[in-house]
């Protein structure tokens, strides 16, 4: 085997194993967007997202109970795994094609 092609394997397990670290860290995470809903002068954060087509809202707490900053933080962080997923998956792709 040439050494083009085993570096090529060694990518390719290095990628898979990346996508299965991805695919936990994306499952550990909250998924969806915060919103804030104000009722009788008071603030409320709720969760939406998708589960299976139907938009569903998940209550969080209100506004003093809260951590708003961490879970926007926890959020982002599931979109940048979701994007580096994507772009793994495509990676994986070339390479699989690469090697033949």
């Amino acid at each position: 085997m040439s050494i083009i092609s085993e570096v090529l394997r060694e990518e390719l397990e290095r990628n898979i194993v990346m996508q299965k670290s991805y695919q936990d860290e994306i499952l550990s995470l909250p998924r969806g967007t915060m919103i804030r809903k104000k009722i009788s002068n008071r603030d409320y954060y709720y969760l939406l997202y998708r589960d299976q087509g139907k938009v569903t809202t998940s209550y969080l707490g209100a506004a003093k109970k809260v951590d708003v900053n961490a879970m926007q933080k926890q959020i982002a962080r599931r979109r940048y795994f979701q994007d580096s997923l994507k772009k793994l998956k495509i990676e994986e792709k070339e390479i699989r094609k690469a090697i033949g």
